[in-house]
């Protein structure tokens, strides 16, 4: 039976104890996949990237790719030489708490690891309403089997998506205290499995003309729209019934835009929150892994939005999108997400169900990230001593936080709870969208003031890097504040979260800042009492 590396009494020095448990164990390619799924493109593609265009009439997708895939370049080199020069495990409170603050650091780390706390129940629900239910609807539909779009409609009951939510939970859980390792290799095969579907509706998107889609289309949808034409129905429908088409693209709503396009790829640093566990995390091979990601992540979207728009056109996209959720005109049985739209090229059952399943494969990917910023968050605080010793027990075969992991499970499944039997948790997850301000914010900030702040500890790393004389860590750190302060302003002016609940988010966020700093006095004043100055802690890097 494995044991786990407990605490040292606070006599042993500063930190929990001289050796953290984690091993190096996550290689170069490993990291960048790992660097993708916070936004995973599949899931993006689907669901969340062309309500921009009803949402910033007039925006060009591209143009406003291409900015918002510089903005998150400059966010991975902030965060990629900041984490070469600290490679330790926690992300961004590292980073923060040891270049400003330890204020800074756990304001920054408790609004990303509430985030995640929330989007482990968020994602566990979502396997139902963002895969099973669809994948469902969209087979039943292609294939005309009512059997299959009644079953869609079962599985969104709350009793079936709480059971499937719970089980989905568990799994990754239990997958998580297998062990890093064991889930780097789940990952790689979830990956590409998820990127084999992905890449044959490119392929079906590239070798099939307007004229052949639209025929298709028309053929598949008149079954259930009663129109000879449904493509240029929803056209004129969604004119009709409210969306603002200007057939132009104008710099405005494309420069609006990006704030929202930075949500989709702004996230490719999470590797440091496992900095201790990456094979040459002290090298700029790290750094380039977030990049690699990021630059990853923006060219899919734009090569997809392009054969997207080839074949299946940007106004019908916009319109099709803007009416999904108005069933008296829409009337289709599945909704208008990419998946149905490519699967109604080919027909027939067995590609759109090789597109359906393996469309699946993304939502554990995107899940089990959340479980790692949190548990890693803990431990790091409890290394630290911040937070209690028992959420940095690690298990000496596996070098999983095994109680971190454990009380991030029980909050997931809490929160999934609080998803499927109350409005209000839709709420709160659309107001965690602000969570992802600070730790990019602050990060960049220590960036800016890395190289003279800690004079010494940049000159000896890989961080050191100069570009026209300047510290390029500095410069991208500039880059990574304006991104935010964009993103923040894009998200008040053009309701991105909705002003009924901007005043809600600002309390939320001011309330997580202010337990932040209770929790750091608190946690001064009982290390204090067992003979321990915790402003120490921060002074140094903890032991790896």
């Amino acid at each position: 039976m494995a044991t786990a590396a407990k605490s040292q009494p606070a006599a042993a020095g500063l930190y929990l104890r001289k050796a953290t448990g984690l091993v190096r164990e996550v290689g170069a390619g490993e990291t960048i996949i790992f660097n993708i799924l916070a936004a995973v493109p599949g899931l993006i593609l689907a669901w969340a990237m062309f309500w921009i265009l009803g949402a910033f009439p007039g925006v060009d997708m591209l143009w406003g790719i291409v900015i918002s895939g510089f903005f998150a370049v400059g966010i991975a080199v902030a965060f990629g030489l900041m984490a070469v020069a600290m490679p330790r495990t926690g992300g961004d409170y590292i980073l923060v708490s040891r270049t400003l603050h330890p204020v800074l650091g756990l304001i920054s780390t408790f609004g990303m690891t509430s985030s995640s706390l929330l989007s482990i129940g968020y994602w566990a629900w979502a396997w139902v309403f963002f895969g099973l239910g669809p994948g469902l609807a969209i087979l039943g539909a292609i294939t005309g089997n009512t059997g299959l779009i009644s079953l869609s409609a079962t599985v969104g009951q709350p009793v079936w998506v709480l059971i499937i939510g719970v089980v989905s939970i568990l799994a990754i859980a239990y997958l998580l205290g297998r062990g890093l390792r064991v889930t780097m290799n789940f990952q790689n095969w979830a990956f590409w499995i998820a990127n084999a579907g992905l890449a044959l509706m490119a392929i079906i998107l590239l070798t099939t003309s307007r004229e052949t889609f639209v025929t298709r289309f028309n053929a598949f949808a008149g079954q259930y729209t009663a129109q000879a034409d449904s493509y240029n129905y929803y056209i004129k429908a969604a004119v009709d019934n409210g969306l603002s088409w200007t057939g132009k693209h104008s710099l405005g709503p494309t420069l609006a835009a990006v704030g929202a396009f930075l949500t989709f790829g702004m996230w490719t640093w999470i590797s440091s929150y496992i900095a201790g566990e990456i094979k040459g995390a002290a090298t700029r091979r790290h750094a380039w892994s977030m990049v690699w990601a990021a630059v990853i992540q923006y060219v899919i979207f734009f090569l997809m939005i392009v054969l997207l728009y080839k074949t299946i056109g940007e106004q019908f996209i916009a319109s099709i999108t803007f009416l999904g959720s108005n069933a008296a005109v829409y009337m289709l049985p599945a909704p208008p997400i990419i998946t149905l739209l490519t699967s109604v090229i080919p027909g027939g059952l067995l590609i759109p169900l090789f597109i359906t399943v393996t469309f699946l494969a993304w939502l554990p990917l995107v899940h089990f990230i959340q479980f790692v910023i949190a548990i890693r968050a803990f431990f790091a605080m409890s290394f630290d001593r911040v937070f209690p010793a028992s959420l940095g027990d690690v298990d000496e075969r596996t070098h999983a936080p095994v109680t971190a992991l454990i009380v991030c499970g029980v909050i997931g499944l809490v929160c999934l709870a609080w998803a499927v039997f109350s409005p209000t948790f839709m709420t709160v997850i659309v107001i965690a969208g602000l969570f992802g301000i600070p730790p990019i914010l602050l990060t960049g900030v220590s960036a800016i003031v890395f190289p003279w702040k800690m004079k010494e500890l940049y000159n000896a790393s890989p961080a050191k890097v100069e570009f026209l004389g300047l510290p390029l860590v500095s410069i991208a750190g500039v880059v990574a504040v304006v991104a935010e302060i964009l993103y923040g302003y894009v998200v008040f002016k053009y309701g991105i979260l909705p002003p009924a609940v901007q005043t809600l988010g600002v309390i939320v966020v001011g309330g997580v800042t202010l337990f932040a700093v209770v929790v750091y006095y608190v946690a001064v004043a009982v290390r204090k009492s067992q003979g321990i100055d915790l402003r120490d802690v921060f002074r140094e890097l903890p032991p790896e």
